[in-house]
C-alpha cells in the first residue's frame, strides 16, 4: 500500500509539472541500472550543490563522493534519522570532514521518527526513491529511483530540504 501511494505522488507531481511530456524524468531499476554508481557519477560531476535526505547514508563509495565533493568546495549537507544509538563510521566520516549533517528529530512524534522518503539534491537533477544508500545492500532488493531534472521540481526538493533542516532537524554532534 505505501509504494503505491508513493507511485501515486509521484505521478501527480510528474503530471502536474508536465514532465511525462519531454526528457526532464528518468526511471531506473535495479538489476538494469547501476543505481549506486550513477548516483555517485552525478555527485562527482556536481560543482555547486549536494542535499541528501535519507535514514541513513553508509554506502562508502557515496560517502567518499560526498567528501571529496566538500573538499573541492561544494556545498554538502546530509539529514538522517535519529543516530541515538551511535553514528556509524561513514557519519564520523562526514564529521571528519566538515561535512554538516542533521538529525530528524521532529517535536510533534513521540516515537522514534523515520524519514521515509529518501532524495538527494544536486543542482540540475534531484533523485528520489525506494533505492538504498547503505553497505548492507542485498543483490536481491528490487529498487528504483526517479531522477528528475526540471528547475521547477527541483526548487521544490530545495525547498523540502531547508524546511527540514530549519524546522525538524537539529545538527547532529559527535
Amino acid at each position: 500500500m505505501g509504494r503505491q501511494i508513493i507511485l501515486f505522488v509521484l505521478c501527480c507531481i510528474c503530471s502536474a509539472k508536465g514532465l511525462f511530456a519531454n526528457e526532464h524524468c528518468k526511471a531506473l531499476f535495479s538489476g538494469q541500472d547501476e543505481l549506486i554508481e550513477r548516483l555517485v557519477s552525478d555527485i562527482k560531476s556536481e560543482k555547486y550543490l549536494i542535499q541528501i535526505a535519507a535514514s541513513r547514508v553508509t554506502n562508502r563509495k557515496v560517502i567518499n563522493a560526498l567528501i571529496a565533493a566538500k573538499r573541492k568546495g561544494i556545498v554538502v549537507e546530509v539529514i538522517l534519522d535519529d543516530m541515538k544509538d551511535r553514528p556509524s563510521s561513514s557519519v564520523r566520516d562526514l564529521f571528519k570532514n566538515n561535512v554538516p549533517v542533521f538529525v530528524y528529530r521532529p517535536k510533534h512524534y513521540f516515537k522514534k521518527p523515520h524519514i521515509l522518503h529518501k532524495f538527494c539534491v544536486l543542482s540540475d537533477k534531484v533523485w528520489m526513491g525506494n533505492f538504498v544508500i547503505n553497505r548492507a545492500r542485498k543483490a536481491t532488493l528490487r529498487e528504483s529511483a526517479v531522477v528528475i531534472s526540471h528547475k521547477d521540481v527541483i526548487e521544490d526538493f530545495m525547498r523540502e530540504f531547508e524546511y527540514l533542516k530549519h524546522t525538524e532537524c537539529k545538527r547532529a554532534i559527535l
